[in-house]
């Protein structure tokens, strides 16, 4: 039993609960991409399913429809967005790039969970995808 608490301790791990959005055109992170965020995003951050829902709220909708509908919640947004190949869709690498480029700003800021939505279409004319990757830290 305290080998497991030490394990614990020592290697913290986040749990990923899965999420459920009914949203037409929601398409939930999978958990390759929940975990390679973790792991790159400083502190120990968990997931979080509800901050998931407001992230897609503040992609489709914006900020101001996050704070009408969850009033309580203080919450920091950051995004990352990227124009790519066609068959280039957004991987691990992709969240890895988006955390990077966060991780300065988020060790300043102590918040405990974050949620995720990750959009991309086509822009036939150019045949390249616009990737918007946004994330809720609370």
């Amino acid at each position: 039993m305290f080998s497991l608490l030490l394990l614990a301790l020592l290697f913290p791990m986040t749990i990923q609960e899965p999420c459920h959005m009914d949203s037409e055109f929601y398409v939930p992170l999978n958990d390759d991409i929940k975990s390679s965020l973790t792991a790159a995003l400083p502190g120990n951050l968990i997931y979080d399913c509800k901050l998931e829902n407001a992230a897609n709220l503040a992609a489709d909708e914006g900020e101001g429809e996050v704070r009408k509908k969850f009033p309580h919640l203080t919450f920091i947004k950051m995004e990352f967005k990227k124009t790519g190949s066609l068959y280039d869709r957004p991987s691990t690498s992709f969240v890895n790039e988006a955390a990077g480029s966060w991780s300065q700003k988020l060790k300043a800021i102590k918040k405990s969970k974050f949620g995720c939505i990750l959009q991309y279409w086509l822009e036939e004319v150019e045949a390249e995808d616009n990737y918007h990757f946004l994330c809720l830290f609370a």
